[in-house]
């Protein structure tokens, strides 16, 4: 039984390629970036603004949806506090 369960396995990865998901363009460069300048303009309290953010196209915002800058803006916020402190 087990000599079957990991044929299937071995057949499936094989089949599947999960290592080539990287090479169709499913691989987002720079999307921690974008993330990263979400969360901070909300936890340094300039939302709308990111004049101050590090992004790789100044021409417009980022590119991300905000929904994991909402989710780390608390971490960064408290994580740059106890920078400061240190």
């Amino acid at each position: 039984m087990k000599i079957i369960a990991f044929a299937i396995f071995l057949s499936a990865f094989f089949i599947l390629r999960p290592v080539s998901m990287q090479d169709g363009g499913l691989l987002y460069p720079d999307d921690d970036f974008d993330y990263f300048a979400h969360a901070t303009s909300l936890s340094f309290g300039q939302f709308p603004s990111y004049k101050k953010e590090y992004l790789t196209s100044k021409t417009t915002g980022p590119h991300r949806a905000i929904g994991s800058g909402i989710l780390a803006a608390p971490f960064v916020f408290v994580f740059s506090l106890l920078d400061r402190v240190n």
